[in-house]
């Protein structure tokens, strides 16, 4: 959500490709891909396409039924966003 529109995308979970090393890691680490199919104001008609992935640290506390996230996450994504001009 921007000041001047909204930008729409599916956000989709591609999964965790990096093997648990229990020494070492005290979170998960996802990855990720948006995929941006439009938006309202400035971004209508919005087009593009986002990768990355979501560090995550600290103890884990279960949000839903089988589903437990870190403390924190951080969301890194590169990519890009192709808006028409008007």
């Amino acid at each position: 959500m921007l000041s001047d529109g909204n930008i729409y995308a599916y956000d989709g979970v591609v999964g965790n490709l990096e093997p648990y090393d229990a020494k070492v890691d005290d979170g998960k680490m996802d990855y990720l891909i948006n995929v941006i199919v439009g938006g309202t104001g400035a971004y209508k008609g919005a087009t593009g396409m986002l990768l990355g992935r979501t560090p995550g640290k600290g103890k884990n506390t279960e949000v839903t039924e089988g589903i437990s996230l870190p403390i924190s996450i951080l969301k890194l994504m590169d990519g890009y966003i192709k808006i028409p001009i008007k």
